[in-house]
């Protein structure tokens, strides 16, 4: 179901942020329907790419939320080779819920682990 049919419906919601391409349509769901999204799955997008790590959109999404009262869970949901960096946004994640958090403590993605699948660990021990 799409997140408008869901609306109607009245059902609970799974808030995919990596599949709904338009920001304005996100924070519009947030601020109508945030009572009934239990769960975000929180995670950026690229150009041709989904489940990125979080960037300050994200951030905005889990700022809006908590301003509005929610307290459901957030799921980060990253492609394998962007795990290392699982630690450190739940750090920043659990900040924005508190506090806002600059653009500039986000660290910019890399691709470095791409083809290590041996690194594709959150506990992996990253450079």
């Amino acid at each position: 179901m799409t997140p408008s049919e869901i609306m109607v419906a009245g059902l609970p919601m799974t808030l995919d942020t990596s599949h709904i391409v338009n920001d304005d349509r996100i924070l519009g769901i947030v601020r109508d329907y945030c009572r009934n999204i239990p769960v975000v799955h929180l995670s950026a997008r690229g150009l041709s790419e989904h489940h990125l790590p979080i960037d300050a959109f994200c951030l905005k999404v889990v700022g809006t939320l908590v301003s509005l009262g929610w307290s459901g869970n957030v799921v980060l949901e990253y492609l394998p080779w962007h795990l290392y960096r699982v630690r450190a946004d739940t750090q920043l994640v659990r900040r924005a819920s508190r506090e806002r958090v600059q653009s500039s403590e986000i660290r910019p993605v890399s691709d470095a682990y791409r083809n290590r699948p041996e690194m594709w660990r959150h506990d992996a021990l990253w450079p």
